[in-house]
């Protein structure tokens, strides 16, 4: 288990370990989901990483998609 540090600006520390584990970098997107008893945190998948999964047919449509959720977080 790894401990991780909150600051008064609401920042949260990441230990560096789960940083290199989880390749985060500094302005990366986590997930913050509410579960009982607590939060779930998940690095959000680069959409550099997904480009080139869409090959099918109607696939496409998923990736802008996830192209207009990317710009609702900027």
């Amino acid at each position: 288990m790894e401990v991780g540090k909150g600051a008064d600006n609401g920042h949260i520390f990441i230990p560096l370990p789960l940083r290199k584990k989880y390749n985060l970098n500094d302005g990366d997107t986590i997930i913050f989901e509410e579960r009982e008893g607590g939060l779930l945190l998940k690095p959000r998948s680069k959409l550099s990483v997904l480009m080139g999964a869409y090959t099918e047919d109607g696939l496409l449509d998923d990736l802008e998609k996830l192209r207009e959720q990317e710009r609702s977080l900027v």
